[in-house]
């Protein structure tokens, strides 16, 4: 488990923009709050790609019947 004094160093080094004039208990939490929108944005880009591959297999499938 990694301790918080840890943490906010190495949030610093991995977003440096972030850490102009900025409580560092706040880099913490700001990091925290860009790791989860980050993972919804991922979330989101997968399935609007299963989605058009479902819809070209689909266009495909009445193509050829």
């Amino acid at each position: 488990m990694m301790n918080k004094r840890n943490n906010i160093i190495s949030n610093i080094k991995k977003y440096p923009r972030c850490n102009n004039y900025v409580n560092k208990s706040f880099i913490v939490e700001y990091i925290s709050t860009l790791k989860m929108y980050n993972k919804r944005e991922k979330d989101i880009i997968l399935n609007s790609f299963i989605k058009l591959f479902i819809f070209v297999l689909f266009i495909l499938m009445l193509q050829c019947s």
